[in-house]
């Protein structure tokens, strides 16, 4: 082979491969229950400590995270039960009532009390 083919044939396999790590990356959109800042602060760094997260933010109004994350490393199904793990519900299941209670009070949405406070 000569010197341009072999330079040819590395140059495809390194864009090969750059180009299979990109689909290993996806965004997801989904609900976690919250209701301020201070939920904020923990969800974020509940999605970010997971293996393969890129980013996750999570928006008090709309109670939408959005995480890019590598498909290779973790699933929304474990983005999701990090959320639980950290007191917030999602639609895979709620949090457990041990660790929701020791929330700080402005963060236990579930309260009728505590949603007619953050709307206001």
């Amino acid at each position: 082979m000569t010197f341009k083919t072999l330079v040819i044939v590395f140059l495809l396999a390194f864009w090969a491969i750059g180009a299979q790590a990109q689909s290993l990356v996806k965004t997801e959109t989904f609900r976690i229950e919250g209701n301020c800042e201070m939920c904020q602060d923990r969800i974020e760094e509940a999605l970010a400590f997971q293996k393969g997260v890129k980013s996750a933010r999570w928006n008090p109004e709309s109670k939408l995270a959005t995480v890019v994350y590598r498909t290779d490393k973790t699933t929304v199904l474990q983005l999701k039960q990090a959320a639980m793990a950290a007191g917030h519900d999602t639609d895979a299941g709620k949090a457990a009532d041990a660790v929701y209670q020791a929330l700080p009070d402005c963060c236990q949405f579930r309260t009728k009390a505590c949603k007619e406070s953050s709307s206001k």
